[in-house]
């Protein structure tokens, strides 16, 4: 939609130049390309730069456009940056190899600015070994589980946890969504001779598992009971309150509160 009008197409065009260049080139490697004038005086260079040029066009006419698109070209954009960086180590500024100076601290910049994100993934350990070491766990356990993974609403679909060996019912362990409470019962009951886990990925920062349960039907009626309003007030028995005037919905609603006990089981009817 951003593209059917000049201006849209120019803002997403200028958007995606950004994102090729700081996947591809970033601030260090774009320092060497200030030589390009005299690197396509070469016409093989010419021809690099020229076909990058074309593709380059192509992908900013698409409607989307993730990075790693333009990967056929990678191997081009490099060699006009090997080349600028040959031309510009033998510039001289004021009767010193200042080119050479630049050359020489590239390489060394490039390597201290992997530090951090190398750190950061040594310290924060990512998704897939997670389940690696839970999966280890569980089988020193012994038996079969099932573990039940539930994603936040802000969850990347970059990041799956959800994936299984080929013969499910025979695996030691079978991961499944949170699908809600009916869907989980049924799955529960076809895995029924499995322990059953909750794994919390987007709010458990340790990616802990903790043992699955679901409420019985007991406590879901006490707390349907709950939400209509049935504690203190005016209406119906005394210290009830909330309740319909109707006869039936009403008599339904006090058989329900006779039915539940405290604790949330169910009590055995009355005849």
């Amino acid at each position: 939609m951003q593209q059917r009008s000049v201006r849209g197409l120019a803002r997403r065009a200028i958007t995606k130049v950004k994102s090729l260049w700081a996947f591809y080139l970033g601030p260090v490697l774009t320092v060497p390309l200030i030589m390009l004038p005299w690197v396509l005086r070469n016409r093989w260079m010419r021809f690099a730069f020229t076909t990058c040029g074309v593709l380059m066009a192509m992908f900013l006419l698409t409607s989307w456009l993730q990075p790693h698109y333009a990967a056929p070209i990678t191997g081009l954009v490099y060699v006009l940056v090997v080349q600028s960086m040959r031309h510009l180590r033998v510039w001289w500024w004021h009767g010193k190899p200042t080119g050479r100076v630049i050359v020489r601290t590239i390489p060394l910049v490039l390597l201290l600015s992997c530090v951090s994100p190398l750190a950061q993934k040594m310290l924060i350990k990512p998704a897939y070994v997670q389940r690696t070491r839970i999966i280890a766990e569980l089988r020193d356990r012994g038996g079969r589980h099932l573990v039940i993974v539930r994603y936040g609403l802000e969850h990347s679909p970059h990041y799956e946890w959800v994936y299984n060996e080929a013969d499910i019912d025979n695996a030691k362990v079978v991961w499944a969504r949170d699908l809600g409470e009916a869907q989980n019962r049924e799955l529960l009951k076809y895995f029924r001779t499995r322990k059953a886990w909750l794994l919390d990925v987007d709010r458990d920062s340790a990616f802990k598992l903790v043992p699955y349960s679901s409420d019985s039907e007991g406590q879901e009626l006490q707390r349907g009971a709950n939400n209509r309003g049935l504690e203190g007030g005016r209406g119906g028995r005394p210290g009830k309150r909330g309740l319909p005037e109707d006869g039936d919905k009403r008599a339904d609603l006090l058989r329900l509160e006779e039915e539940v006990s405290e604790d949330g089981s169910l009590r055995a009817p009355r005849e």
